[in-house]
């Protein structure tokens, strides 16, 4: 990512009526509840309206007098008419879409249903309910990992996903239909945040289990390099796509990038390096008797580089990353108290 360390021009303008209200979906998950906790703590909302499938608030309850917890299962049929019901009634100004499967599942359908259906709802209920503006939370894995891809991917890239990957292309067939539906939308302000891959000490997703694993696959012969982001700057990047209007998609990246061979070291983790044909032989063999939490075309993200240039979000959305990608690693395996602490706005 260069040297980048300040944007040049900002060129969209915070809206001339600050919002107010803020609902966040898939708010009990982890990622979830950093988020709540954090905009909540920021004091620049008046309320934060957590949506959750769960029915009980759990930690939410206690999380911030601002904070409301509302039940709101995303994949059950007819949960559109729900959300808009609970927007409607919160008087929500913002909606930021953060409920997606954060790791690849044995049962796709379901993992479907919520990425997919569940974007469905969202988008529908937005509508219902004349919500001004939709932050939806997508991923550069969506861009795939190929072995044409340049050195760094910028917003313009064709989001060619990873065929036969449901994690991803439901992921990719969710971010389409936030495209698509912006476009016939003028007057709500819809953003993208392509995020890499965040890595903390309580996430679960799919590379924190990767790295956090005694040993891990690797395919012979090829060590690309990675590119993570830190819980606390992936925050601060949705905050200011929830004040300030960015309409478009923007990658929101970590500094700098790290050999696989380097984060596996610095995890800890014993890297099992295998020729191509035989490592998806074998992994996808573990992920079908289901003694794997690694799918075999996750090797393709073993093999080619995937990694998105951060310029756009910082000359439009001032957005610069404060850690680098060796912090975020460092982060998840807790090796700095400092960088291992709560995730503050």
């Amino acid at each position: 990512m260069g040297t980048r360390l300040a944007p040049r021009k900002r060129t969209a303008t915070s809206p001339q009526v600050r919002p107010r209200v803020v609902a966040i979906t898939g708010a009990h998950g982890r990622w979830g509840q950093h988020l709540v906790h954090a905009l909540a703590a920021s004091g620049q909302f008046e309320r934060v309206v957590a949506l959750d499938r769960k029915k009980e608030p759990g930690d939410l309850a206690d999380a911030d007098e601002r904070v409301t917890y509302r039940h709101v299962d995303l994949a059950v049929p007819g949960s559109d008419a729900r959300l808009a019901d609970v927007l409607k009634r919160e008087k929500v100004d913002v909606i930021v879409h953060g409920a997606y499967v954060q790791r690849p599942r044995h049962q796709e359908a379901q993992a479907h249903d919520l990425d997919v259906i569940g974007t469905m709802h969202v988008l529908s209920a937005a509508t219902s309910a004349a919500v001004r503006k939709l932050v939806f939370m997508g991923s550069t894995m969506c861009y795939g990992a190929h072995p044409s891809n340049p050195n760094f991917l910028t917003e313009h890239a064709p989001l060619r996903g990873m065929p036969g990957f449901a994690f991803v292309q439901d992921k990719l067939e969710a971010e389409t239909q936030v495209t698509r539906y912006c476009a016939t939308r003028p007057e709500m302000t819809c953003t993208v945040l392509r995020l890499c891959p965040v890595l903390g000490p309580t996430l679960q997703n799919v590379w924190s289990l990767y790295l956090r694993g005694t040993a891990a696959p690797g395919v012979l012969g090829f060590d690309p390099l990675m590119q993570f982001l830190h819980p606390e700057d992936a925050v601060r990047a949705v905050r200011l796509a929830a004040l300030e209007d960015h309409p478009g998609a923007f990658n929101i990246v970590g500094r700098g990038v790290l050999p696989l061979s380097t984060v596996l070291r610095m995890a800890g983790t014993i890297p099992v390096p295998m020729p191509r044909g035989i490592g998806r032989t074998l992994v996808g063999a573990l992920w079908a008797t289901q003694f794997s939490i690694i799918p075999p075309h996750l090797l393709d993200y073993l093999t080619y580089v995937y990694v998105a240039d951060g310029e756009k979000a910082a000359q439009q959305m001032g957005f610069i990353p404060q850690y680098n990608t060796r912090e975020a690693v460092l982060n998840l395996v807790g090796v700095s108290q400092q960088l291992a602490g709560a995730v503050t706005a």
